[in-house]
């Protein structure tokens, strides 16, 4: 029974190390994905975004991790996290940071 509590608490502390490593990643910026087309899309973004467009973006990101399109998502969740910046809408910031934040943690533990 404690070698299960062991192994069980073990595995808690890895995903919660895993989750806090990818939130940093994210809250600084480092996108190891494709960033060079995220970068050029999230200018065009910036210059003049609505915040329906905004939850367009999102919403469609949503639809792509339903239809386990995993790096679709990320890249639009990434074009709507510029946006709700450019907009100073921190609830939908934080949001868009959780969801992504879910599909890198999910991606990991997948591989492993």
């Amino acid at each position: 029974m404690q070698k299960e509590n062991d192994g069980l608490s073990s595995r808690l502390k890895r995903y919660k190390f895993i989750n806090l490593i990818f939130l940093i990643t994210l809250l600084t910026g480092f996108v190891p994905f494709n960033a060079a087309s995220t970068t050029v899309s999230a200018s065009l973004i910036a210059q003049t975004i609505t915040r329906q467009q905004a939850d367009r973006i999102f919403k469609q990101g949503v639809e792509q991790y339903k239809a386990k399109q995993l790096q679709s998502a990320i890249t639009s969740w990434q074009q709507a996290l510029t946006a709700y910046r450019t907009l100073k809408d921190r609830p939908g910031e934080a949001t868009t940071l959780k969801n992504l934040s879910a599909v890198y943690t999910n991606s990991l533990i997948i591989r492993k």
